[in-house]
């Protein structure tokens, strides 16, 4: 591969596209959770303005995601959604988001072990029964989140599934 040459189109008018697409998606889903979670855990507070503020000014996604296009803030954005979920007691939809966030960008799997641990946890709290069956059903949501995600792929055939 040639450092200086590009593989690709490279026109103003996709450039364009490219950088809208990413802070589209930014507002639409990290922004959009970020706010979420501060109605969620801060709703009227000082302190949960700034810490918003801070969660949308980072200087990393900001350079990243937008000058390389790298869409990290929707797999944020995500997880963002997952956290607010179990906040709110509803761990099989935070299972359902972590998993969306997990095969967006596998730069998740960073937040993977917290999410076991906690779910986990819960599961081991409510005792052998109940604890069983909310094991059972958060492992089904995240076999059924990881299915209609590769679905797609493994039904187009076993050289698309090598592609991805």
């Amino acid at each position: 591969v040639e450092l200086h040459t590009s593989r690709g189109c490279q026109t103003p008018r996709l450039k364009l596209f490219m950088r809208l697409s990413v802070l589209l998606s930014d507002v639409a889903v990290y922004m959009g959770a970020s706010v979420a979670l501060l109605l969620c855990c801060h709703p009227s507070t000082e302190h949960g303005f700034f810490a918003l503020i801070v969660m949308l000014i980072q200087p990393g996604l900001i350079l990243v995601d937008h000058g390389h296009f790298q869409y990290n803030c929707m797999a944020l954005g995500l997880f963002v959604l997952a956290v607010i979920c179990l906040l709110r007691r509803h761990d099989i939809a935070g299972s359902v988001f972590f998993c969306l966030a997990l095969n967006y960008k596998q730069m998740s799997l960073y937040f993977a072990p917290a999410f076991l641990f906690y779910l986990l946890g819960k599961c081991v709290r409510q005792g052998w029964r109940r604890g069983m069956t909310t094991f059972l059903w958060l492992g089904l949501s995240v076999l059924v989140t990881f299915f209609l995600c590769w679905a797609p792929f493994v039904l187009s055939g076993r050289d698309v599934v090598f592609q991805v």
